[in-house]
């Protein structure tokens, strides 16, 4: 098995078990029961008296030397009476002097009962502790930005701490002694792996990693000492793999450990590391996660820290792993952050230039006391990464195992998919994959951060709303063959479509990909579903020099849809120069779905708006939680709808409606009841976008006839009946349309709506004449709001002959919805006789079908080497033409442009020649329009301005080591020595500034140095500067790194011949250790000679 790696810094992940083995375990001390005193009462000078009904409670009370001050709201015969003294008050309760009509006597004492909530005590929870400046644990609760955290408080709050979870840390140690970890370590569920023994503490000096995942998951909050865990009072199981000698084994066993077979304790684990590399089946782990899955263990992996995509990581791509990435706390994704369509949820890290996480460290100076200065040994303030991140959600997912036993990893992605929370709105960086999308179902995804940021609050509240999850079920496209070969630098790619007839909830879709290519690296693939919902599976990788894809990828980006209808995915070649085969595909769909619940029906995911093109699909979706059993109603502007040949799951939680027209324009809102009670959605819009100018279908009624209408007319009466049928008599063409009316009882002929614009002015012709001019009229009328009720058409809106030559008749009007009815109406003029009307060449006024612009390009900045987007929307006359220009002068395909003739201008691997103006040319048969320029700037690159220069010092001096750099944003430094980074130590400090000082130096000091400057537009390293320390040598007898004069003169004092002893102060010169100073020792000094200044 390749070797995976603590993803350490950066690259650090880490596995949380909730570990269960034969209770001899109770359980971490738990915190006070409800309702528990937390003091003793305080006795008052009042007592809580019950009388018999209708005593007088005045006179009692002075029958007895009391006072009344007042009686119960609850109740007319109980009162609160007072004596002179708390003494009095007791003496009296004591020694039951209170007879009479006093039925009970109670002592009105000064209670001490709390609100059940956990709130931390720990000294480093809050910003600026342990001293002003550090961030305190911003991650669960931020003090600086409100909710941009984990949002345990809320769950706090309500008791809910992970009591009676145990949580599996999969890492390189847990220190089992570790204060702030000791008192919640489940020791009967710990094991090392690598040591074959019961404890997981550190055994190499390296091993600080899981100690410092374990405090984010679970250090013992309330304590008083350090820092809290998100689930303060989750057990802790350690789960030591031996990262120094690993084996498939080590974590095939921590995977299984305690969490399949008989013993199913740990249903939680923690998995803080992965593989640094694409494409590396690790299929024994694979199958250990999906066994330890299905007996009910909540697995949380690390997405890892390499800005890469991790839906090419075995693990992290799993269904049955819940796979996390990492926001900083300037509420973006990280700056390592993994990204793809595989990622669940994020959660609160570290990232370059913001705050780190406070959490546990080994205890004393090991650990990251290295590189930081965090002033309690016993902590850091330096961890992060994905690594963080992970265990914090595997936190969460123990306080919600106590919120809801029955949680699991499938009960548990539902809940995330349902409560987490978009930040960063404006993202559509390249990893985003477009940025957020809201998907048919209402659910909402973004590459970089999955469903969102994890909120614990609403977690846990949901997860105790539902029951359980429906069984699996799945449908899949079988395996199709392509074998075509994939355009190079071509967004258009190639495409293949597959239907799916489940209707069942979406959970993921897996996409089996197999594909040759002389850079793998140059591929991407995109998926679409029925609704029209659009997902990258996988990315593109420019550092992936691999030549095939042999993969099944997984995507969270459809969860919630109806899978029924028309799939289509696309593989394209994003990058010119190498080329390549699509093999082949199988796409696999996960169903299911959270059932269950108690109370009325409350929605918690509301139906989405939508907005398609004429004929294509739309769906809805609700979540609702509530008793079961749970009915549907869906309505359509306040009526209930029943499923017909085009609508489907009228009486389900999600309504699907086939091949929509204008007429499906609307209000949709579901309404849900159960025995309980009813609640009823919000309303979602849909709108269905026809063309936004359509001619006249058949205007000149050649051919497609259909029952005598020509094709896309409609016959109508409005009084009797008429005849309609072509005719060879045409104004042009060989046919045109007759209308009969026998006599003026009958009247009427054919419409047709066309789709507009509303509020612009349209004109419409045609050709008209009679068969008699004394007895029948033609008439070309307009509807401008798109009515197919011919009495209903305004005067002004009707222009007729009754001519019995061709003649032109026209209408202008301005359109008040998005269609317009045109009708060709037939009449007699007199009683008993009748004859025909004949209409040609229908036209309308095409002035207005030229292309408008109804989204502009928008300026981007970005930094060199990335890629962005421009985009237009138009609408007009199909078909429309794109052309982008680049400062006035067309573009043409390749290089850095693609898309230069669609809607979309992709421009890759940015520099500054691409620094200009960008517009787009839409056209079509009418005309042409310009859109706005949108400008592209370059952000500054990571540049060294300033050199490190090599030195060669004597040993024993100071050196200084010093660059400049510039670059985008804020520029941070790491200096290394032959490639290793340095961390400050007694000697070395400034190792992540621009001035690196070593004191003290020693010949192990000589090496390369260089520092290496990171911001925002990425990462420049210096040239190197080569450090060399001469070592001392004895001859050098004043240390100034050279043999000269001086050094002789100080030999010649010391001379005492052979065989006598040096004078005191001497014996230095004596360089041939045989205990005088004599002519043997000059010789050495003698071949030392160098001269002045000279090593």
């Amino acid at each position: 098995m390749p070797s995976p790696v603590r993803l350490l810094g950066w690259l650090c992940i880490a596995i949380i078990s909730v570990v269960g083995s034969s209770p001899a375990w109770a359980g971490p001390t738990q915190p006070p029961d409800l309702g528990v005193m937390r003091a003793t009462p305080e006795d008052t000078e009042e007592l809580l008296v019950f009388l018999e009904p209708g005593a007088d409670a005045q006179r009692f009370a002075r029958e007895h030397g009391l006072k009344v001050k007042h009686a119960l709201r609850s109740s007319p015969n109980i009162f609160v009476l007072s004596a002179d003294s708390a003494k009095a008050a007791r003496q009296l309760h004591d020694t039951h002097r209170l007879g009479g009509h006093a039925r009970a006597v109670y002592l009105n004492q000064r209670t001490r009962y709390v609100r059940m909530a956990f709130v931390p005590n720990d000294p480093y929870f809050h910003k600026n502790t342990p001293s002003t400046g550090w961030p305190g644990q911003w991650h669960l609760v931020n003090e600086y930005v409100s909710g941009l955290d984990a949002r345990v408080q809320g769950a706090w709050n309500r008791d809910i701490t992970g009591s009676g979870a145990i949580i599996g840390i999969v890492d390189d140690s847990l220190e089992a002694a570790h204060p702030d970890l000791s008192p919640n370590y489940i020791s009967a569920d710990s094991w090392d792996f690598g040591q074959n023994d019961g404890d997981p503490s550190p055994v190499y000096t390296d091993d600080k990693h899981g100690v410092s995942t374990s405090g984010v998951a679970g250090a013992r909050g309330g304590n008083g000492i350090g820092v809290t865990g998100a689930a303060p009072y989750a057990g802790l199981a350690g789960l030591r793999v031996d990262f120094v000698y690993q084996t498939t084994q080590m974590f095939v066993d921590a995977t299984l450990y305690h969490s399949s077979g008989t013993n199913t304790n740990i249903k939680v684990k923690n998995h803080s590391y992965g593989l640094t590399d694409p494409y590396i089946l690790t299929s024994s782990e694979v199958s250990a996660l999906s066994t330890s899955t299905s007996a009910g263990t909540i697995h949380c992996f690390a997405a890892g820290n390499e800005s890469d995509d991790c839906n090419t990581r075995d693990l992290q791509k799993s269904p049955d792993s819940i796979t996390v990435a990492a926001m900083g706390s300037n509420g973006k994704y990280s700056s390592y952050t993994n990204f793809g369509a595989c990622v669940t949820v994020t959660a609160p890290s570290s990232s370059s230039g913001y705050f780190g996480i406070i959490t546990t460290d080994r205890t004393g100076t090991g650990g990251y006391n290295g590189p930081d200065s965090f002033p309690d040994t016993d902590y850091t303030a330096a961890f992060g990464g994905t690594s963080s991140a992970t265990p914090l959600v595997a936190g969460v997912m123990a306080l919600g195992k106590q919120a809801q036993p029955a949680l699991n990893t499938r009960f548990a992605k539902h809940v995330l998919a349902l409560t987490s929370d978009i930040v960063d709105p404006g993202d559509t960086s390249q990893q985003s994959g477009g940025g957020w999308i809201t998907n048919a179902a209402g659910y909402h995804f973004n590459a970089n951060y999955g469903f969102g940021l994890v909120d614990a609050d609403q977690f846990t509240s949901v997860a105790a709303q539902y029951e359980d999850v429906s069984a699996l079920t799945t449908e899949d496209s079988g395996t199709v063959i392509v074998n075509a070969s994939v355009p190079d630098n071509s967004t258009t790619g190639v495409s293949r479509s597959f239907i799916l007839s489940s209707t069942t909830t979406l959970e993921e879709v897996l996409v089996y990909v197999k594909a040759t290519h002389t850079k793998r690296g140059d591929l991407e693939a995109w998926l679409t579903s029925p609704s029209g919902t659009t997902g990258r599976v996988f990315s593109r990788d420019s550092g992936d020099t691999g030549t095939s894809i042999n993969w099944t990828f997984t995507s969270n980006q459809f969860w919630g849809e109806n899978p029924a209808g028309t799939w289509t995915l696309n593989v394209r070649d994003v990058v010119s120069l190498n080329t390549g085969t699509w093999n082949e595909y199988r796409v696999t769909a996960r169903m299911g779905r959270l059932v269950g619940g108690f109370g009325p029906p409350a929605i918690l995911i509301q139906p989405a708006d939508r907005t398609i093109a004429s004929g294509a699909a739309a769906s809805f979706h609700v979540e609702v939680a509530g008793a079961l059993p749970l009915s549907y109603r869906w309505q359509k502007d306040g009526v209930d709808l029943v499923d017909d040949a085009r609508v489907s799951g009228s009486a389900t939680d999600t309504l699907h409606i086939n091949n929509c027209d204008s007429i499906d324009d609307g209000q949709y809102r579901c309404v849900a009841t159960n025995s309980e009670g009813t609640a009823t959605s919000s309303a979602a819009t849909l709108t269905v976008n026809l063309p936004q100018w359509q001619c006249l279908a058949n205007a000149s009624f050649e051919g497609g006839f259909v029952s005598g209408v020509g094709q896309s007319w409609i016959q109508y009466n409005v009084a009797g009946s008429v005849n309609c049928d072509s005719s060879t008599d045409a104004h042009g063409g060989s046919f045109s349309q007759q209308v009969q009316s026998a006599n003026s009882s009958n009247t009427g002929g054919v419409y047709q709506r066309v789709s507009v614009v509303p509020g612009e002015q349209y004109t419409f012709t045609a050709w008209i004449k009679t068969s008699s001019s004394s007895v029948m009229e033609g008439c070309l009328g307009v509807d401008p709001s798109g009515g197919t009720d011919w009495n209903s058409v305004p005067a002004e809106c009707k222009d007729s002959t009754s001519s019995t030559t061709w003649s032109m008749q026209a209408v202008t009007v301005t359109a008040t919805a998005g269609q317009v009815t045109v009708f060709l109406h037939a009449r007699s003029t007199k009683v008993n006789s009748g004859g025909y009307v004949y209409f040609d060449d229908v036209t309308p006024d095409c002035s207005v079908v030229m292309p408008i612009i109804s989204q502009q390009p928008i300026g981007q900045s970005v930094c060199p080497g990335d890629m962005t987007m421009f985009a237009v929307s138009a609408t007009g006359q199909a078909p429309l033409t794109y052309q982008w220009q680049k400062n006035g002068a067309d573009l043409s395909e390749g290089g850095h442009y693609a898309g230069t003739s669609t809607a979309t201008l992709i421009v890759s691997d940015v520099d500054a020649g691409d620094v200009a103006a960008y517009r787009c040319l839409v056209a079509n048969g009418y005309g042409s329009v310009t859109s706005d320029e949108a400008s592209l700037s370059l952000l500054a690159s990571t540049l060294v301005t300033q050199q490190p220069a090599s030195q060669s010092l004597c040993a024993g001096g100071t050196v200084h080591l010093s660059v400049s750099a510039s670059g985008e944003g804020v520029v941070t430094y790491q200096w290394q020595k032959n490639g290793v980074d340095l961390v400050d130590d007694t000697r070395v400090s400034g190792t992540t500034t621009a001035s690196l000082t070593i004191g003290d130096s020693q010949p192990e000091d000589s090496g390369n140095y260089r520092c290496v400057a990171t911001a925002d537009c990425g990462v420049a390293a210096s040239e190197v500067a080569v450090l060399s320390i001469q070592p001392y040598i004895g001859p050098d007898i004043d240390g100034d790194c050279d043999v000269d004069n001086s050094d002789f003169g100080l030999f010649d004092g010391c001379l005492s011949g052979p065989d006598v002893p040096p004078q005191p102060g001497c014996e230095n010169r004596d360089f041939d250790a045989d205990s005088d100073v004599d002519q043997a020792d000059f010789g050495m000094l003698q071949g030392c000679l160098t001269g002045t200044n000279k090593v």
